[in-house]
């Protein structure tokens, strides 16, 4: 990838003028007593790709058609078939602006909201009162052989039949009118899943959410934070020196410590260092964006020893790597999740 494709993917993926058209679609159906300071953090902004500027297929969000369920599309890494994750029952009423809005659904009591975000886009489904059902199914269209895995965090994770993620579905949450964090959790079946939210002692309307990151853009958004930072040449000696001195504090035994021992195995000098790694680091996210995850680190080892060591040394000191480097999105491609 060249410099001016990766110019095109910063402007694709970290654009400048980011809005706030998800929320305050969304706090126009509230009530007017609903205290939607607390929506403030749980809402990313809406990012809608620039006119004219046409990303890969899979790695850009769409929105349905007025009449289709509310929910999102994207994420393909492989056969170019891009995932989709909808709301059952809902109908799109309005799509404008990055944001798909449904009316009050007749069976289930509730309206549903979707806007694409930097790193996929949010589902959010507002539960109007006591009649409506608080529960919410989202139907998943997946690659054969597609299984959930429940992450540690109550979260979901998609992964193909080689252990590939696919798509990212945070940890949910849902807030009542004053505020109330409400106990939510997801269940997961073939070709779905399931927002279980408790309302007892709720105070009407609660608004819930899935947020989904597509895996696939994780990687695009690793190489627009590799084109972001520049040249590592003039930096090379200042970051080596700092991640050594972060790894050698590492205690015997643990993934810190062997990601120290494969540093010093990478040869020549800390700044030397630091270049391998971030040959390294590039090599990986092309990888991923082109064939997957699981072979992306297969494909970059063999390349050769210096290589072999910096995938240890990445995935050992994931963190480390993005806090001295500034590459967030690239530690959030090597563990598979948004930090």
């Amino acid at each position: 990838m060249d410099g001016g494709e990766n110019e095109q993917l910063v402007e694709m993926f970290q654009p400048e003028a980011a809005t706030e058209e998800g929320l305050e679609a969304l706090t126009l159906e509230l009530a007017g007593e609903f205290n939607s300071s607390t929506l403030d953090g749980l809402i990313s902004p809406t990012v809608e790709l620039p006119v004219g500027v046409n990303a890969p297929r899979g790695y850009a969000t769409d929105l349905p058609e007025l009449g289709e369920e509310i929910g999102l599309s994207g994420g393909a890494l492989e056969d170019n078939r891009s995932i989709s994750i909808a709301i059952e029952g809902s109908s799109a009423t309005s799509v404008t602006d990055g944001v798909a809005i449904a009316d009050q659904d007749a069976g289930t009591g509730q309206k549903a909201f979707a806007h694409t975000t930097a790193n996929g886009g949010q589902i959010m489904y507002l539960i109007e009162d006591q009649n409506s059902e608080p529960d919410a199914t989202f139907s998943v269209d997946a690659p054969l052989g597609a299984s959930w895995v429940t992450l540690s965090d109550g979260g979901l994770e998609l992964r193909n039949s080689i252990g590939d993620p696919l798509v990212t579905v945070e940890k949910p949450w849902a807030v009542d009118a004053t505020g109330q964090h409400l106990p939510t959790r997801f269940e997961t079946g073939d070709g779905y899943f399931r927002q279980i939210v408790d309302t007892e002692g709720a105070t009407y309307p609660v608004v819930a959410d899935p947020s989904v990151a597509w895996y696939a853009k994780k990687a695009v958004l690793c190489l627009a934070n590799i084109a972001a930072f520049g040249s590592i040449a003039a930096k090379a000696a200042s970051v080596g020196a700092k991640i050594y001195k972060r790894l050698k504090a590492a205690k015997t035994g643990t993934q810190l410590h062997k990601a120290f021992q494969a540093w010093k195995k990478l040869g020549g000098s800390n700044g030397d260092r630091a270049k391998a790694l971030w040959s390294t680091l590039k090599e990986f996210a092309k990888q991923v964006k082109n064939v997957g995850f699981a072979k992306a680190k297969h494909k970059v080892e063999i390349k050769g020893t210096k290589f072999k060591y910096g995938i240890i040394v990445l995935f050992g000191a994931a963190g480390i790597v993005g806090d001295v480097l500034g590459v967030n999105d690239c530690v959030a491609l090597v563990k598979g999740r948004e930090v």
